[in-house]
């Protein structure tokens, strides 16, 4: 019974000292930015979501098995700088925002690489999940990273010869 309750004790010291070293970050909401572009009409566009990024990060360098992100941005909050179009963009022709309140990103797994990590996840628009893999920094507090998406493929408007499929994403999230 004493060998059992030794045994234990430390067994969960140990798991209490791995849980503590690993611990989540608070994501820099009013700081952070998700932005995007797209060639439209010959015509680079850009735009931005206003709410910034909400989620969580669980991140050590040291151990990369047990780094996490999970991570959303809201759609009604997509900004381009012309309201016209923006109401366009929350409609059933884009983003269908009434219904589909967020983009959001879970990671599976994150890896380092040459210049980086790379955080592999599913990348959740609309009633589209895809698995993605988006290479990043992290380097004072801040992930900075970009990436590309086929829009086509999360139903966010159609086929068009005058819109690219194409959307560049690059996001920028501080954390605490």
């Amino acid at each position: 019974m004493k060998k059992s309750m030794v045994l234990f004790s430390i067994l969960s010291l140990l798991t209490f000292t791995v849980f503590a070293t690993v611990a989540a970050l608070k994501i820099d909401t009013s700081n952070s930015s998700a932005t995007f572009s797209i060639v439209n009409m010959g015509l680079t566009v850009e735009g931005k979501f206003n709410s910034g990024v909400i989620g969580e990060v669980i991140f050590d360098e040291n151990d990369l098995s047990s780094s996490a992100i999970e991570a959303h941005i809201e759609t009604k909050s997509i900004d381009t700088g012309i309201e016209m179009r923006d109401n366009h963009l929350r409609n059933a022709d884009f983003f269908e925002a009434d219904k589909y309140s967020t983009i959001s990103f879970k990671s599976t797994e994150i890896t380092k690489t040459g210049s980086g990590y790379t955080a592999t996840g599913k990348f959740t628009v609309k009633d589209v999940t895809k698995t993605v893999k988006i290479p990043f920094t992290y380097q004072n507090d801040v992930f900075t990273g970009k990436f590309d998406i086929n829009r086509v493929d999360y139903h966010i408007g159609e086929k068009s010869w005058v819109m690219r499929d194409k959307v560049n994403i690059t996001f920028k999230v501080p954390v605490k």
